[in-house]
């Protein structure tokens, strides 16, 4: 490849990888993992609930595609941080019922399994929004080692 060649800008179009192994990418790679094995576990067992996992879990890869594409920066219109809090609490309080629904109807196996897999999702939400409120509250952002003294983890 010449000089040349590499400078030119290519296309809009990119994906940084890098995002995957950010605190986000790695909440939301969870969130997607958990809501893939709860819709199989409810297309096996409980095709009524089958919806929300669904759903949602096209929703965090529309999210994912957002971040990992940088359009977020693109869209300053909107707020994305408040726009992904409200993902992670509508998505926590949603699981949350679907999983208590599980729970107390539990026909066999496929349902109990998959009101577990839930109530772990609901966990890792509820940290997901947790996470990000505390963010946007005090304007931290704990996926840039820069922002932390010394350049350490802020955890």
């Amino acid at each position: 490849m010449s000089g040349a060649a590499a400078d030119s800008p290519q296309s809009e179009f990119f994906l940084d990888r890098s995002f995957l192994k950010t605190r986000r990418g790695i909440i939301l790679g969870i969130e997607m993992l958990f809501q893939l094995l709860l819709f199989i576990c409810l297309a096996a067992a409980a095709a009524s609930l089958i919806a929300a996992p669904l759903i949602f879990l096209v929703i965090n890869i529309c999210f994912l595609v957002v971040y990992l594409t940088h359009y977020h920066q693109h869209l300053a219109g909107l707020s994305w941080p408040c726009t992904d809090f409200v993902r992670a609490a509508v998505s926590s309080l949603i699981f949350l019922i679907v999983s208590s629904v599980l729970a107390a109807r539990s026909d066999g196996a496929g349902t109990a399994v998959a009101s577990v897999f839930g109530f772990m999702l609901t966990g890792v939400l509820v940290y997901d929004a947790y996470d990000l409120y505390r963010n946007v509250l005090t304007g931290q952002s704990q996926e840039q080692g820069e922002s932390c003294p010394g350049g350490a983890d802020c955890a």
